[in-house]
């Protein structure tokens, strides 16, 4: 049997290989980026591979059930999802000002509101990220913050739960996240004398770190520089930063909250409504 050529696609090179270093206007760097064009390029994707990629998520969930860590996700799920109603009432309590730490896992930081799934010590509200709208009022959080937690969902939810960030950040309010800088892995990939993979992957081999990163931690949906910017574009942010660790453009230096241990492989975005 013969293959058929797919016809030539025009490509854009909007990646960027370099780590950033500092703190820059990503709706500069983007001019020509809008709600329209992002959320065409955003549908694009999911219709041409996201098909794919349930239907792989769908056997791993089912042959994840077998193991008891994925039961214990499961059933942690499960019961978050049943104390809505007093989660909701206990997020009503919060006090002014309001700083959201969403996906925090055991990572608790002091003068936030962590949030996670049932089950966490010391969490302040248990809530599913990817279930239902976050349970604060419209134009009443400071900051809403997280760190690797976008890359766990599909895009589709990941805008899901920006926007629903947009909509409770007050006006002035900062929403700041960290996901896994792909720029870290390219560059080091067959350069031997880029120890990157050795100093944090789990695995020193170059194709072995870069399936950690796309596939590993059971990760959806990875995002550049770009990517990220596209994602907060279409979530309706206009003022739009991409930093490097600990650097922020909205945030007083001893206020960011960037946990120190993340910054060997994080990229971080902010964006103000």
């Amino acid at each position: 049997m013969t293959g058929q050529a797919l016809a030539p696609r025009a490509r854009r090179v909007l990646g960027n290989r370099s780590p950033v270093t500092g703190v820059f206007d990503a709706t500069e760097a983007y001019p020509d980026l809008n709600v329209e064009q992002a959320m065409n390029e955003i549908l694009a994707f999911e219709g041409i591979f996201s098909r794919r990629q349930i239907q792989g998520a769908g056997l791993k969930v089912r042959f994840g059930r077998l193991l008891p860590q994925a039961l214990r996700s499961e059933l942690r799920i499960g019961l978050t999802n049943l104390m809505e109603i007093f989660e909701k009432r206990k997020a009503k309590t919060n006090a002014s000002p309001i700083r959201l730490h969403l996906g925090c896992g055991n990572i608790i930081k002091k003068d936030f509101v962590n949030v996670d799934l049932w089950g966490l010590p010391q969490i302040d509200v248990a809530w599913n990220l990817g279930h239902t709208p976050l349970p604060w009022v419209t134009n009443s959080v400071d900051l809403v913050f997280h760190e690797h937690v976008q890359e766990h969902m599909t895009q589709m939810k990941g805008l899901a739960l920006a926007r629903d960030v947009f909509r409770v950040l007050r006006p002035g309010g900062v929403y700041r996240f960290a996901v896994p800088d792909p720029a870290l892995h390219y560059a080091a990939y067959g350069d031997g004398a880029n120890d990157f993979f050795a100093r944090f992957m789990t695995f020193a081999v170059d194709i072995d770190a870069m399936n950690q990163l796309h596939y590993g931690e059971r990760h959806v949906h990875m995002y550049d520089q770009y990517g990220g910017t596209r994602l907060l574009v279409a979530a309706g942010f206009r003022q739009i930063n991409v930093c490097a660790p600990a650097q922020s453009g909205f945030l007083d230096p001893e206020s960011v909250p960037d946990t120190e241990w993340r910054a060997i492989n994080s990229l971080y975005f902010e964006a103000r409504k």
